[in-house]
Order: C-alpha cells, then sequence, then structure tokens
C-alpha cells in the first residue's frame, strides 16, 4: 500500500513538472492570456514577453531631412507621460529605401509621403519607457 501511494507521488511529481511553462527566454510580461490552473491547447499563447531592457523607437524622416541622420548620432526622446524627463537615445539602423508612411501616422498629408525608418536605441536605467507610448525625437546635430 505504502509503495502505491510513493508511485503515485512520484507519477504526480512526473505530470506536475510537465504542466510548468517556461519562458524560452528572459523578460518583461506585457500581456497573460490565461490564468494559472486553465488548460491551454498546444501552441496557444499564454503570455506575451518583452525584453524592456533594450527598448528601440522607429522613427520615420522625410527624404529633405534624410541627409541629416547619421549612424551613432544621438538624439533625445519626449514622452506626454514624463513632461519634465528627457530620455537619450542613439541611431542604429537608418533604412536604404524610402517607403510610404506607415498608416499610424496622424494626418492624411502625412502618410501621402515618401519617408525613410530610422531606429533607435534608447536608455532608460529606470524603465519608465514602455513598448507603445507616443513618443517625439529630436535629433542633435
Amino acid at each position: 500500500m505504502l509503495e502505491q501511494a510513493k508511485a503515485n507521488l512520484a507519477l504526480l511529481d512526473v505530470q506536475i513538472a510537465k504542466l510548468t511553462i517556461y519562458a524560452p527566454a528572459n523578460g518583461t510580461v506585457l500581456t497573460r492570456n490565461v490564468e494559472p490552473g486553465e488548460f491551454v491547447q498546444p501552441g496557444a499563447t499564454a503570455l506575451t514577453l518583452a525584453d524592456l531592457s533594450e527598448l528601440k523607437i522607429t522613427v520615420y524622416v522625410p527624404e529633405d531631412r534624410y541627409g541629416e541622420i547619421s549612424l551613432g548620432q544621438q538624439a533625445e526622446i519626449y514622452v506626454d507621460s514624463f513632461p519634465d524627463e528627457t530620455f537619450s537615445a542613439t541611431v542604429v539602423y537608418i533604412a536604404n529605401s524610402a517607403e510610404y508612411t506607415p498608416r499610424n501616422v496622424q494626418t492624411v498629408e502625412g502618410r501621402s509621403s515618401t519617408v525613410y525608418a530610422i531606429k533607435l536605441k534608447v536608455d532608460d536605467p529606470a524603465g519608465k519607457l514602455k513598448p507603445g507610448m507616443p513618443a517625439d525625437v529630436s535629433f542633435s546635430r
């Protein structure tokens, strides 16, 4: 009887180990799609993770400003959530070809022109900035 109980306990331990979900990488949970104890289908998204230690922002500059931007150039980021603070950023990518302005640009006129994507790495050691925050960027000259 005791041996049977030990075998059942060992089986339960194995089953519990298989029920634990491990993230493939370190990160911060942005969304949780399931609650503890829920059944999750294989391939379903349980959590959305993001590595907030390296935030990047993509901005779009018109062709007449393209020549003013260079790799490694410094910039300042401003967000409405922290109106009295500026965040430093560095240009890490400059697109080689123009594209139409993305739909999330606010004006029809702005969406009808071609622009160049510029990616910047943002310095945010306090972890105040979050993905999706609207921001303004000012490039140093």
